[in-house]
Order: C-alpha cells, then sequence, then structure tokens
C-alpha cells in the first residue's frame, strides 16, 4: 500500500494535469450517461419482482392497466355539473394520452334488464303484482326495492359531485415522470372546467405517483445542493480559503455524477434510491478530505513545504482512508447482492460511489492542491486546535467508569425506544406528504367506498367469480366487491322459466290496463300507465331473454372483462 502511495504521490507532483485530465474525464463521460438513462421515482421501481405476489401484481397491472386508471372527482353547483361533465368529457377523449372516458351510467340498458338483475325477493315481487295487482305487499316492496336499487346505479352522481373514470393509454409508472401525460391530462381538465365554477382533482395510482415524484424531484434539486452547502460549512472549521473548498467539491461532484450514470447502465434505471444519493456521498466522501486536509495542515505547520507535505500527507494518511472507505465500500456491495430492489440500488449506488469518492480524492484533489499551490502559494496554516478535544479526551481516561456508564445509558435509552419501530404497511404514508391526489382518493373512498387500488382477482366462468365475491363479501376488510358475476345472478335461468309461466297472465293483464287507459275519465290513468311500464320490463327482459357475459354494453364490459376475456373481481 505505501508503495502504491508513494508512487501516486511522485505522479501528482509531475504530471498533476495528467491526473486531472485521467480521473476528471472518465467521470464528466459517465455523468453524460444520467441525460439518457431512465428516471423512476415511482415506489414500484423498489418492490421486488421476484416476490410471486409482486410478480402477479406486475403481471395483472400490465394486463388490466391498473394504474392507469385516474378517477376524476368533479365538485361544484348540482346545475353545473352536466355542464362541466359535458365540456370536460369531450377535451380528455380528444388527448392522445386517453384510451376512454367513462362518464356515463348505462342506464337504459340496466333499466331494460332489470327483472334479471335485482335480487330474487324483488324480481318475485315484480312477478306476483303483475300476475296478482292486488297484492300490497309486493307493491311495498316493489316500490321500495326500486328505489334502492336506482340509488345503487346512480351512487356516482351525489348532490354537486360527479365521478368520471379516465383511462390511461399507457402506464404512466412506466414513463419518466413529467412526461407520462398525467400532468397534460391534469392542466386539459383545469382548462376545460374554467369558467364553470366546477373544481376537478384526479385520483389513482397514475395522478398519486405523478404529484409524489414531483415532489421528490423538487426536494432532490434542493436538499443536494444544500447538504453540499453543509458540508462545506463544517470544513470552514479546518479550512477558510474559499478556493480550497471548491477543490473539496469539486471530486464529491463528479463522483454524485459517475456514480448516477454507472449505477443507471448497470441498472437500467436511477430510482428513489439513487435520486438522495448524492447527500451520502456528501456525507461520507467529505471524511476522506478532511483527514487530507488536517493531516496536510499538521505537516506544514510542523515547517514542510507544500511539496514536501502532500506525500507526507498520502502515505501517512491514505492507508487509513483506503481500509476505511473499501471496508465501508464492501458493506454496501453485500447489501447489494440482497434480493430486494431498495438493498440493491442502495449497495451498488453505495459500494460505487465510495469508490469513485476514494479515488478522487486521493488523486484528482492532491492535483488540484498541487496547481493551486504553484500559481499562488500560500503560506504555512498555523496548527489546528479543538479546544474541546483535549479535555473530553482527559476525562475519557482518567475516569473511563463514568464515560462508559453515560454511554450504556445512552444505548438503553435507545433500546427503549426501539419497541416504536415498526415495518410500514401503510401505502399511503410511503409517499410524500400533501399529495393532492392522494386527498382526492381518500374522498373517493369515504363517498363511493371506491379506490385505485382494489384487490382483483380473475376467474375463468361467472360460477368461479360468483364463489370469490361470495368470499370476499365475507371478509370485513372489504366493503365493496364489484364484478360481472355481481351484477348477474346465477338463477338467470330459474327466472327465465318464472317468466316464461307467467307471460300468459302477464299479456293479459297488460291488455286490461292498455283498456283502462283508453276507458272515460274516472279511471287511475296515472296508475295504469305505471302499472303498463312494469309489465313492459317484464315482457321486454323476457323477450331478450337471460343477460350473460357477452351482452354486457361496452362500459361494463371494458371494467369487468379482461383483455383475454376472464372475469375479473374486485374488492
Amino acid at each position: 500500500m505505501q508503495r502504491l502511495l508513494g508512487w501516486l504521490s511522485r505522479t501528482i507532483a509531475r504530471h498533476p494535469w495528467r491526473v486531472v485530465a485521467f480521473t476528471a474525464g472518465p467521470c464528466l463521460l459517465m455523468s453524460l450517461a444520467v441525460a439518457w438513462v431512465p428516471l423512476d421515482l415511482a415506489f414500484l421501481s423498489i418492490m421486488n419482482p421476484d416476490d410471486p405476489l409482486v410478480e402477479r401484481y406486475f403481471e395483472v397491472n400490465d394486463q388490466l392497466k391498473l394504474a392507469s386508471q385516474l378517477p376524476l372527482l368533479l365538485e361544484g353547483p348540482a346545475e353545473e355539473l352536466e355542464r362541466a361533465v359535458d365540456a370536460v368529457v369531450p377535451v380528455l377523449r380528444a388527448l392522445p394520452q386517453v384510451e376512454r372516458v367513462v362518464a356515463e351510467v348505462p342506464t337504459d340498458w340496466l333499466e331494460a334488464r332489470a327483472p334479471w338483475l335485482v335480487d330474487r325477493e324483488l324480481f318475485d315481487a315484480w312477478v306476483r303484482l303483475a300476475t296478482h295487482p292486488g297484492d300490497a305487499a309486493s307493491a311495498e316492496r316493489l316500490g321500495d326495492g326500486l328505489a334502492a336499487v336506482e340509488a345503487e346505479y346512480t351512487r356516482h352522481q351525489h348532490p354537486g359531485l360527479r365521478l368520471v373514470l379516465v383511462q390511461m393509454a399507457r402506464d404512466p409508472n412506466k414513463e419518466p415522470v413529467g412526461r407520462n401525460g398525467v400532468t397534460e391530462i391534469e392542466v386539459a381538465t383545469r382548462q376545460a372546467l374554467e369558467g364553470l365554477g366546477v373544481e376537478g382533482s384526479f385520483a389513482g395510482l397514475g395522478a398519486i405517483s405523478e404529484q409524489d415524484q414531483a415532489q421528490v424531484l423538487r426536494r432532490v434539486r434542493i436538499l443536494t445542493p444544500l447538504s453540499l452547502a453543509a458540508v462545506l460549512l463544517v470544513l470552514l472549521f479546518v479550512e477558510r480559503r474559499p478556493i480550497r473548498l471548491l477543490t473539496v467539491a469539486a471530486p464529491m461532484l463528479l463522483a454524485l455524477g459517475g456514480t448516477l450514470g454507472l449505477v443507471g447502465l448497470i441498472a437500467g434505471k436511477i430510482t428513489i434510491i439513487e435520486a438522495f444519493f448524492g447527500m451520502l456521498v456528501f456525507g461520507l466522501g467529505v471524511d476522506f478530505a478532511l483527514h487530507l486536509i488536517v493531516r496536510l495542515r499538521e505537516e506544514q505547520a510542523g515547517g514542510h513545504t507544500f511539496d514536501e507535505a502532500l506525500p507526507r500527507t498520502i502515505a501517512g494518511t491514505g492507508t487509513g482512508i483506503v481500509v476505511g472507505a473499501l471496508t465501508t465500500a464492501g458493506a454496501f456491495f453485500v447489501a447489494a447482492v440482497a434480493p430486494d430492489p431498495v438493498a440493491f440500488h442502495l449497495g451498488l449506488s453505495g459500494g460505487i460511489g465510495l469508490l469513485l469518492c476514494l479515488l478522487l480524492m486521493l488523486t484528482l484533489l492532491p492535483a488540484l492542491w498541487t496547481l493551486l499551490d504553484r500559481r499562488t502559494p500560500a503560506a504555512p496554516p498555523s496548527a489546528m486546535v479543538l479546544p474541546l478535544l483535549r479535555p473530553l479526551t482527559r476525562l475519557a481516561s482518567r475516569h473511563p467508569w463514568v464515560v462508559l456508564a453515560v454511554a450504556a445509558a445512552v444505548v438503553a435509552g435507545a433500546l427503549a425506544g426501539s419497541g416504536r419501530f415498526h415495518y410500514q404497511d401503510n401505502l399511503a404514508k410511503v409517499f410524500s406528504r400533501n399529495v393532492p391526489a392522494l386527498e382526492t382518493q381518500d374522498r373517493i373512498q369515504e363517498l363511493f367506498g371506491l379506490n385505485s387500488y382494489p384487490w382483483v382477482s380473475t376467474a375463468e366462468t361467472l360460477e368461479e367469480a360468483r364463489r370469490l365475491v361470495r368470499a370476499y363479501e365475507a371478509d370485513p376488510t372489504f366493503p365493496r366487491v364489484e364484478s360481472a358475476a355481481s351484477l348477474l345472478p346465477a338463477d338467470l335461468p330459474e327466472r327465465a322459466a318464472v317468466l316464461a309461466a307467467a307471460a300468459p297472465a302477464i299479456e293479459s293483464r297488460r291488455q286490461l290496463l292498455e283498456a283502462m287507459q283508453s276507458m272515460p275519465m274516472g279511471f287511475n290513468a296515472g296508475a295504469a300507465r305505471a302499472g303498463l311500464e312494469l309489465l313492459a320490463t317484464l315482457e321486454q327482459a323476457a323477450a331478450a331473454g337471460p343477460p350473460g357475459v357477452d351482452d354486457l354494453p361496452e362500459v361494463i364490459r371494458a371494467q369487468f372483462l379482461s383483455p383475454d376475456g376472464e372475469i375479473l373481481v374486485y374488492a
């Protein structure tokens, strides 16, 4: 090690410009790779794809485009909501980033097939009333039941609120932050709603992830230079010359850029782990510079010239710096072999960053000092004295048991608080605070019982889907379960038989009501008209036959069927 350090000292003294070129040049080239490497700050980028459940999540997400769904919550005066929907839907549908906009409930289809879709008790009351018009209990049950069904199918239209589903053409989490189309959709929505007195806010993983990543990026852009400035301020205690501080900043900035570029080329992307890596490099890398600065100052204060002090500094401190750096970098690289993406990215960036920082601190930094000294030689600095260092070391040597007792108390206090540590399993707390899309998501969950990250199961048949629905409904974790299996009851063949048997009676009743409508005043024409509507719905349903999966309108099919025809169950 001493031979290598001695050769390094001689090379720096003879050819400082070459050392600068051969060290800074490659780091600058690696830094350029950052411009071409994808920046992925989403939490999905650090999920372990080798875990079976995570792998299945990615598979289903790709298949169903769950992350591409952006619920839009419109809020404003009830009389303006329809105008707002009419204004915003065409604008969104015209955007290339949008694949589909669902703003309408297929009311006509649902009304025409209502006898097949309502629960069995309501169906029986409907048929009973059609064939036995004097049955008051069936009339009351049917009236209450149909009102409840109407409320259920219009739950997306609360007074002053309207929910619109925007389906993006591509998964925004797979696109670079700021260029995934979410921002363009939000801007177009604001412009379409301008002047209508209606506010629109988006939820969904795409909007949450975009807003979260934007906040992370803003923090990184602020905190990274602040952390560098803080590190340089600490160095003011040992080095007051600004130009010397800039020479310390240069290796750390080059190490940061080179690490990001190299890790990006190896891993294929830069994640949130690397985004905050600059602060880690500055915090660890400045240690190397401190050792060199303090030792160089001591050598010069002892009467050595700069040309004599620099080799002595590298030889005397270099071994400790190299061993310490290799030990820490080795620990990072060990973490990088773990299958977890967080450990991999942290270990890889930490190990590479420390090695690059070590190399630059032992080569580029002394070379820059050499060039500065040759241009403007500085007066020898005075010896450095830390006022509290001697009293503290004297106390530790004279009263070791007191110091150990204080240390033990600190450790005990730390261990006492370890019970509050827990593995965070609340996804909302993984994101940044004050993300508007998260707040919108919470409102949608509270108002409609819906969210953008449901449990999703797939089934080959309706019967299998119904078993899944029953299992979800039995679990209190899930307040709402939705599926084509929930919409299409299992007893459709039985209902078809009941309608077929009741057809003659329904026909006779319809003819009677039509005759009543044409009679002179004195008969309740309104009641006859209402009765005819109920009978007509039954007859239309019987003529159309029991609906199947293939009969569902496109709006419902797009939601409850996968592209390959599997039946989806959302909980």
